[in-house]
């Protein structure tokens, strides 16, 4: 088949779907598939930065094709759904492909794969990466336009799914596919329990979405607890870090935390996660949470916030905690609880590992490979 994806941003900008379409897509390239992506120029939407020319752009070693479009920031809307891509709707209008598959609910990419749909009859796939549950996803019914026009829908949870199906999108068009690991760069990590008081986050440094002003207010509270607890961010800075760094520092604790920007080696990002005794993840809106199979597969014992499809992946008390979101006190009590509970930690995180083992962006690869034979056929 000859596929072309469409998504807002992709690596060397990071992010969850960022990762979702590099992964299926240098993998249904192996399989023999003619890949092309679209994407924009961008590296965050918040701030509005693009990426710098020359570095990183294209894809060395694979048979991927990407073209990336002049992202233009026509509304300040949240989440980056003022920015719109027209060049990217001019040459997806003009390329002959079998099926296009469009990222992210409401932004710019699925709106393009409709005209797509409705001007030729591409098949179109959607998937919407939404958190289920959220007020921000599926209010304006413009939004919903591309997710009833596309031939399927692929939801990252069951949560999702009944989510989208409550916004009037029919179940039988819905296959629930998650997110996956490459398994094979966690294998071999030792076992055991870390003693290093560590706290770790891993992702945007974005308070809306992230739910990190959360976290900051937590750590006076643990630090009852655990005095040299110690919490870091690895991330990069979409606008909030400043304030952030003001709030620990009101609050007394800036000596224990520490932000030390991005990363994007997996050697290093590893390290973290083996030093960490506590994975958090405060979101406020969470569609899946790669980092949570991240955590799991290094044997780290997760506290996230119960929204989205996080429940679908964390077990409360099994593989993890699960707290409610912008709840301070209730998180604090959970990251103290595995700080101080040696048993409860290992088995948690020995336990997340073997739940870690279902996932693979082989078995996601080969999922959605089905979705797109079936909508050819």
């Amino acid at each position: 088949m000859k596929i072309l994806h469409l998504t807002q941003r992709f690596p060397p900008a990071p992010g969850g779907v960022e990762e979702h379409v590099l992964q299926i897509s240098k993998r249904l390239a192996k399989k023999g598939h003619e890949v092309i992506i679209f994407t924009s120029d961008l590296e965050r939407d918040k701030p509005f930065i693009r990426l710098s020319h020359g570095k990183g752009l294209y894809l060395e070693n694979e048979q991927i094709n990407v073209r990336r479009f002049k992202a233009v920031k026509l509304l300040n809307l949240k989440h980056g759904l003022g920015v719109i891509i027209p060049g990217m709707r001019e040459a997806a209008l003009r390329e002959k492909v079998d099926v296009v598959h469009a990222h992210a609910f409401g932004f710019w990419p699925t709106y393009v794969g409709m005209a797509k749909k409705i001007l030729d009859q591409t098949p179109l796939i959607i998937t919407p990466h939404s958190s289920a549950g959220s007020r921000d996803y599926g209010v304006l019914d413009v939004r919903k336009l591309p997710l009833k026009i596309a031939d399927k829908i692929i939801a990252l949870t069951e949560s999702e799914q009944k989510h989208l199906v409550s916004l009037g999108i029919d179940s039988n068009k819905i296959s629930v596919i998650p997110n996956g690991l490459d398994l094979k760069k966690f294998r071999g990590l030792p076992d055991g329990y870390k003693k290093n008081h560590v706290i770790l986050y891993v992702g945007r440094i974005d308070i809306r979405t992230k739910g990190l002003d959360t976290l900051i207010k937590a750590v006076p509270s643990v630090l009852e607890v655990v005095q040299d607890a110690k919490f870091v961010f690895v991330g990069p800075d979409w606008g909030d870090m400043f304030f952030l760094k003001e709030l620990a520092h009101t609050l007394n604790v800036e000596t224990h935390v520490n932000f030390v920007g991005s990363t994007f080696d997996q050697e290093e990002k590893l390290r973290y996660y083996m030093t960490a005794d506590v994975c958090v993840l405060p979101s406020n809106i969470e569609s899946f949470g790669i980092v949570i199979l991240e955590s799991m597969a290094c044997g780290t014992p997760v506290v996230a916030t119960r929204v989205g499809g996080v429940p679908d992946i964390i077990n409360d008390k099994e593989n993890g905690i699960l707290v409610p979101p912008k709840d301070p006190k209730k998180l604090a009590d959970a990251i103290s609880y595995l700080l101080t509970d040696k048993a409860a930690a290992v088995k948690m995180g020995q336990k997340g590992r073997r739940i870690v083992q279902r996932y693979s962006w082989e078995s996601v690869t080969d999922q959605t490979e089905e979705v797109y034979w079936e909508v050819c056929r």
